[in-house]
């Protein structure tokens, strides 16, 4: 995996508290990690997935079915829809493309996503609930340069 300074910072926390390669720590690992950056950083779930043997789209579940971290996320989501035709269509390495384009941006967190119900579209994206299909990597790209921030 290509790393971030924010995933390089993730690894070598997860590295001094020496979690095992189990899922079951996961969730110990995001508080552990919001706890150090005072949120999860852009990145964060793809090195715990990584050390855990679960997919990013697991952690990022987590995050989202737990309460302590409702709020806690990033002012913008751009969410890449990964159900079976968007994936079939090149949603899964549009999703790897975003989180490695915006791994450093603040304010945006770049996450997985169900079906967005634009399947005749595929693959989709939404940025903050706003649904963009066919979504391409320029699209999304200025799609996220229009925030301005």
């Amino acid at each position: 995996m290509d790393r971030t300074r924010n995933q390089d910072a993730v690894a070598r926390l997860l590295d001094q508290a020496a979690y095992p390669r189990n899922a079951h720590y996961a969730l110990a690992a995001l508080q552990d990690v919001r706890a150090a950056f005072g949120q999860v950083p852009p990145g964060a779930a793809a090195v715990i997935a990584e050390r855990m043997g679960m997919t990013a789209a697991a952690v990022e579940g987590l995050m989202r079915d737990s309460a302590q971290f409702v709020g806690k996320s990033a002012a913008h989501e751009l969410r890449i829809c990964q159900g079976a035709v968007c994936i079939g269509k090149g949603g899964g390495e549009l999703l790897a493309g975003m989180r490695r384009a915006f791994a450093d941006r603040p304010g945006l967190s770049v996450v997985a996503g169900h079906c967005l119900g634009r399947c005749t579209e595929a693959p989709s994206a939404s940025l903050d609930g706003r649904i963009l299909a066919p979504a391409d990597a320029a699209s999304l790209r200025r799609w996220v340069d229009s925030l301005g921030e």
